[in-house]
């Protein structure tokens, strides 16, 4: 049965240049973008963590950090992701958060 499945994915992979299945390949990108919108981010934290136990995961989610399917490995490895525009605000929230409080703390000295 494994190997039907198998025969059937590589007579679909002629369509694409390059069919992404989560194992890096040197020198050629994950071709299997999506939208920005549906981009996936992970946390860097888990990433540090991670890369402790599987030097390659960085390298692997370099090459393939847009591709839902590598997301889907990466998960699978432990490492959580966040939505692309949820994490891009809440980056900007953070810096005025940030922002606000050396403002206030400014003010207090003068």
């Amino acid at each position: 049965m494994s190997e039907m499945t198998v025969v059937a994915v590589a007579v679909a992979a002629p369509a694409k240049p390059f069919a992404c299945h989560g194992e890096p390949h040197p020198g050629k990108p994950c071709t299997a973008k999506l939208t920005q919108a549906e981009a996936w981010v992970p946390k860097l934290a888990r990433i540090k963590k991670a890369i402790g136990r599987w030097p390659t995961l960085a390298k692997d989610l370099a090459d393939h950090i847009y591709c839902g399917r590598c997301a889907a490995f990466a998960r699978k490895a432990g490492v959580p992701f966040y939505r692309y525009p949820q994490t891009v605000v809440e980056m900007e929230r953070r810096r005025v958060e940030r922002t606000q409080a050396a403002r206030q703390a400014f003010h207090r000295y003068l």
